[in-house]
């Protein structure tokens, strides 16, 4: 056990419905950098973030997180914004954001619901400036319901080269905002009265292994925390003008894209953020990587080059600092996303080195990771439900479609001999059919056995493609008329095929006995026996 450094004069003190924090106030660690070069900042400086990018939300903790703790008096709905500022680059989508949580706040009915780590950035260059937006392309304000009593804020590196200098949090519903009143406000005073806290000693971070990543820890296709990790249907990539189809996804210069393609029709129309997540392979530099959406989905790997999407709209990018390998998110534009099957384009900028990525063969596929409301992955889970039921149905429908056009019939001779070997008063062990149409024991052709009209063999043509079986020609009607049960079983098997003495059989036997129409029902379908019996 030992005492924090967090001492009395550390908890800041809201009063008038306002609470303003320098960020400087509490010490940082890691990657965190308190500078003063850009003029203009309030107090003793500002903080900037010098760390590798951590743009997927379960990154946030890498990011060297620094805790505040305040004291609200007056309990209601505050709205928080930092004074924030890029400083590096020309583009005011890049290293212009970082995170915040608030673990003791609550989520406000009809303001967007926080859900832990959020990313909150701005998007102006050359000055500091105080907004502050989640939500990417619509801009949702960060707003939080805070009880009378003792809260933390938690501040996390997400962007490299974003800056901080102050925060606030006010009630917005009754406190005007403008840049010029915040920026002049005095540093919220400190309680004295908190006594110390004592903390439990932290555990050592564990030192670093070289023991492999298993994969993904979300698993494909579910939504959890209001986040989908929808996996890849198919990927290629295009590489010396063939595509490839293996376990590596090559991302090459001069318009050697990968291809991805996800299906997104279980996705609700709420989905707020939505970024690709890889897997990326050591390279020893950065690189500027960015996704287009293709023109098409309509391709298939055993397909060829020309037959590929192009690329039509840019949904994001971003510059991968590729020195371990790893997985890497990009950020795109949810607003243009279809709710269907889309497919993605990795290109990246001419004179950059090849970069490789694990497919969707191997356990660290590509993900899309789409976010939503708190009523997210209920949606998703019910229309994932009405989806699979009715393929369901649909399978269901055309398999009777199906049997009505076909009705099912012997499929073999073992199954006809099953049939007639079931036929009352019927024994055949002594004789059988070969695959020619002649007995074993007696080797007749059966044609003449027809014409002969008796037990004997006589000569006659043969069956063959110059004499074509025709049984409504051949068959004596007459003699099958007179068929009683004491002749039938004297019959020479051994003469007759199976099937002609099973259809001789069964004429006889359908004046009888329903069973044994339904045997000659089954044969004729069957149309291994084409007599007709009058």
């Amino acid at each position: 056990m030992c005492w924090s450094a967090v001492v009395a004069n550390d908890v800041f003190v809201e009063t008038g419905g306002k609470l303003i924090v320098e960020a400087e106030s509490v010490a940082a660690s890691g990657d965190w950098s308190l500078e003063q070069a850009i003029p203009n900042y309030k107090g003793r400086g500002y903080y900037v973030w010098t760390g590798p990018d951590n743009l997927a939300t379960q990154a946030a903790p890498r990011g060297n997180p620094i805790t505040y703790r305040f004291r609200i008096n007056t309990a209601g709905n505050y709205q928080f914004r930092w004074r924030s500022r890029i400083t590096k680059g020309s583009n005011s989508t890049e290293h212009n954001d970082n995170w915040v949580r608030f673990p003791t706040g609550q989520n406000i009915s009809g303001q967007h619901g926080l859900n832990g780590w959020t990313k909150v950035y701005m998007n102006q260059l050359n000055k500091w400036s105080w907004v502050s937006s989640t939500v990417d392309n619509v801009g949702k304000p960060v707003r939080q319901y805070f009880s009378a009593g003792e809260h933390t804020l938690q501040i996390s590196g997400r962007s490299n080269g974003h800056a901080i200098d102050r925060f606030a949090l006010y009630l917005y519903q009754n406190v005007p905002f403008s840049d010029g009143a915040f920026d002049t406000l005095p540093e919220s005073s400190r309680n004295t009265s908190v006594p110390l806290t004592p903390e439990p000693t932290p555990e050592p971070a564990p030192e670093p292994t070289d023991v492999p990543q298993i994969g993904h820890t979300h698993p494909a296709d579910a939504c959890l925390g209001n986040t989908v990790s929808l996996a890849a249907i198919r990927d290629v990539n295009v590489l010396n003008g063939s595509i490839r189809d293996t376990d590596k996804l090559t991302v090459a210069t001069y318009q050697q894209y990968a291809y991805i393609t996800f299906n997104l029709v279980d996705i609700p129309a709420q989905a707020s953020d939505v970024a690709l997540q890889i897997y990326a392979e050591q390279t020893g530099q950065s690189v500027t990587f960015s996704v287009f959406q293709g023109s098409s989905s309509a391709w298939s790997a055993d397909g060829v080059v020309e037959q590929l999407p192009y690329p039509s709209v840019r949904l994001g990018s971003s510059e991968l600092a590729l020195f371990t390998e790893g997985f890497r998110v990009v950020n795109l534009d949810a607003e243009l996303f279809v709710r269907n099957e889309v497919t993605l384009v990795l290109a990246l900028q001419d004179g950059s080195s090849n970069v490789l990525l694990r497919s969707s063969e191997t356990a660290f596929d590509p993900r899309l990771k789409i976010t939503g409301t708190s009523d997210f992955c209920r949606q998703y889970d019910a229309n994932r439900r009405a989806r699979v039921a009715t393929e369901e149905v649909q399978e269901s429908d055309d398999a009777n479609t199906a049997i009505a056009a076909d009705p099912p019939g012997p499929e073999s001779s073992d199954e006809t001999a099953t049939a007639y070997d079931d036929l009352p008063g019927t024994d055949t062990s002594a004789t059988g059919t070969t695959e020619s149409g002649t007995t074993e024991s007696g080797n007749t052709d059966v044609q003449t056995v027809l014409q002969s009209g008796g037990n004997d063999p006589q000569p006659g043509s043969t069956l063959g493609q110059d004499s074509p079986f025709d049984p409504v020609q051949t068959v004596d009607e007459a003699a099958v008329d007179v068929m009683t049960p004491e002749s039938a079983p004297m019959m020479s098997r051994g003469s007759l095929s199976r099937e002609i003495f099973l259809f001789l059989l069964v004429a006889w036997a359908g004046r009888a006995h329903r069973q044994f129409v339904r045997g000659k029902s089954r044969l004729q379908r069957s149309g291994s026996i084409g007599l007709k019996h009058a």
